[in-house]
Parts: C-alpha cells; structure tokens; sequence
C-alpha cells in the first residue's frame, strides 16, 4: 500500500526574526585610524578616571565613560542597532547585584538598560576594579574590542 505524500503545511507561521544589535570591529578600527586614536589611552582620551578610593566618584566616571563608548562605537557604525533605536535608547549605571550562592555576597555591576522597555543586562561584573586596573588601555586594544562585544551582547538580550 503506498502513502500519498503530503504537501507542505501552509499554516506553519513564519517567525519575524528578532531584530539584531551588530558589531564590526573593522569600522572600530578605521574610526580609530581616522581619528589618529589607536595608541592613545581609553581614559585619557575621555577624561574619566575611575578612582577605587572614591566610589562614588568611581560609580559616576564608569557610567560617563561607558556611554562615550558606547556613543563612538555608535556613531563610528561599530554597533549598528536595529531600526528605530539609538544611542539614546539605552543608558547605563553601576548597580548593587548579589551574586553566587551566599546571601550578602555582591558586587557592583555595570548595567545597560533599555529606555523602552525597561529591560536591564549586565555588562561586567565589578567595573570599579576592572576599569581601575586597565586604565592604561588603549583604544585599539584587544581589551577594548572586548567591552564592545559586552556592551553589543547585553544590549541585545535587552531587546
């Protein structure tokens, strides 16, 4: 007995694909060449220190310092972000986040946040510290193509 074949369902739907925070390095690094910044340091180019002796102040020049970047790796077409967002879409703080399996156990957290929909991501883990001991990064580091893949991974999961 032979089982007539069946024709493709025409009521499976079509999922719309999320839509995509992209990155690409090479327009990082031809920004850079441009603009005559490949040797020179992340800190000293924006002007914002973290200072681990001064949290507050420490909290506030990771927050500036992380939306001067995220604004170049914008502007520069390294991120490009999906239709209808920009730079000002997202903004960025230094949280309180508890982690690992002890109560009490925390530490701070670079966040972005997405304005719309109020979604939050972590983009590192205790920026104070890690900030702090790569001031002297420059801005064609491997460092910084790092911080541009966390800041494109959590923008995206904040979508």
């Amino acid at each position: 007995m032979q089982v007539p074949a069946q024709a493709p369902s025409s009521s499976k739907l079509l999922a719309t694909p999320r839509p995509q925070v992209r990155l690409d390095l090479e327009k990082w690094h031809l920004f850079l060449k441009a603009q005559g910044l490949n040797r020179v340091g992340v800190c000293d180019f924006y002007g914002s220190f973290p200072d681990i002796a001064d949290a507050h102040g420490s909290r506030q020049a990771i927050e500036t310092l992380s939306e001067l970047i995220w604004y170049d790796l914008v502007s520069s077409g390294a991120i490009t972000l999906p239709a209808g967002l920009s730079t000002s879409s997202f903004s960025f703080s230094v949280l309180a986040r508890q982690y690992g399996p002890f109560v009490g156990i925390g530490f701070e957290s670079l966040v972005v946040r997405n304005e719309s929909s109020g979604r939050e991501e972590i983009v590192m883990i205790n920026p104070v510290h890690i900030f702090n001991t790569s001031r002297k990064r420059k801005m064609n580091s491997r460092y910084m193509e790092g911080f541009a893949q966390k800041l494109r991974d959590a923008t995206q999961k904040t979508l």
